[in-house]
């Protein structure tokens, strides 16, 4: 019997399974994607890794910012020099830096899921299972007067753990993990209804070979009700090279689709000329689709109040069963939300 099953290997879950390790801790992750990482992914180009989920991270944020320094790993500043634009129904507003109200943020050199490749340098390589589909959580004490653990049901194994984590949008693990005896309906109903960060946005990210909006004066940032991007910031590498920008759509309903290529490449170059609609690649990631992230409806969830709800951030099952992914936190859904959702249950655990 293991100390405690964590389920999901993103960044709240490898945190969790590395805090625990060091307080001498029996630890599995089981992951159902067959890689590692959860909503912190990238693609590479040009040796330079672009975030296709989480990006940023803030000063004052001292968890993260903590276990980047502890992993070895720097940070860049977010290129906010510059003016922005506003794609107005009436044409393209050039819109002064100081008025477009962003704070200094953060980014992590070799992208943000280099904190998920980092924690799991550190975990022996057994603990971390990929290609593992939990599917139920039986309390095997039921009835028995003492604890023997909850049995953890993949498509091909049972894991036993005196706790379990669910370290995955709570939306997603009720509609798809059964729980014996069921959780308390209030508490579902509450799971069911709390969105999935990021669950209903689709980032596209265009890449340039060099960041030519800089030299006209601009940011990269902008805003616009037109769309289909909504909000756009540069997601450059250091120094500019690649050049890239990237943009999120957020989805209304859930049979709405990630916009269209020409529709995107249309808006880019009426915002920043010809050059713009021209880039080398156009990555869409459409969060709403990834099944391993978004149940079904997802774009339907919009009660972002329901973060960190006290029911969310106590044990079930007995003091057993623990929600740590970065929606059990009160917060924004931040990589630093999800630390801190881990660092609680592992508190509790142990």
């Amino acid at each position: 019997m293991f100390d405690a099953v964590v389920v999901g290997a993103g960044v709240s879950g490898l945190h969790a399974a590395y805090r625990l390790g060091q307080r001498g801790a029996s630890v599995a992750v089981l992951e159902a994607r067959q890689r590692i990482g959860g909503r912190l992914v990238s693609v590479e180009q040009a040796g330079v890794p672009l975030d296709l989920g989480a990006t940023w991270v803030w000063p004052g944020e001292r968890r993260v910012l903590g276990l980047i320094e502890e992993l070895g790993l720097t940070t860049f500043a977010h290129f906010d020099a510059g003016d922005g634009c506003y794609d107005a129904p009436e044409g393209v507003q050039r819109v002064p830096a100081q008025a477009m109200g962003a704070g200094p943020s953060l980014r992590i050199t070799g992208g943000s899921a280099a904190l998920t490749d980092g924690l799991r340098k550190r975990l022996d390589p057994a603990v971390v299972r990929t290609g593992s589909v939990v599917r139920r959580i039986v309390d095997q004490g039921q009835g028995k007067g003492q604890s023997q653990g909850l049995a953890v049901v993949t498509d091909d194994d049972t894991v036993v753990a005196r706790q379990v984590l669910l370290a995955l949008p709570p939306a997603l693990a009720v509609s798809s993990i059964e729980v014996d005896p069921p959780l308390p309906e209030d508490l579902a109903q509450l799971a069911a209804n709390t969105p999935v960060w990021m669950g209903g946005i689709v980032k596209t990210v265009a890449v340039y070979e060099r960041a030519f909006w800089r030299d006209a004066g601009f940011s990269g940032a902008a805003f616009s009700p037109r769309g289909p991007l909504q909000e756009i910031h540069d997601l450059s590498g250091p120094g500019g090279t690649p050049g890239a920008l990237f943009g999120f759509t957020a989805l209304r309903d859930p049979s709405q689709r990630a916009p269209d290529r020409a529709a995107v490449l249309d808006q880019l170059g009426r915002m920043w000329g010809p050059a713009a609609a021209a880039p080398l690649q156009l990555h869409v990631q459409d969060w709403s689709r990834e099944a391993l992230t978004s149940p079904p409806g997802v774009a339907l969830l919009t009660g972002y109040e329901r973060f960190g709800h006290p029911l969310l951030t106590q044990p079930h099952l007995g003091g057993r069963l623990h929600f740590c992914s970065c929606e059990a936190h009160p917060g924004h859904g931040h990589i630093e939300d999800a630390l801190a959702a881990s660092e609680r249950a592992v508190t509790a655990v142990t």
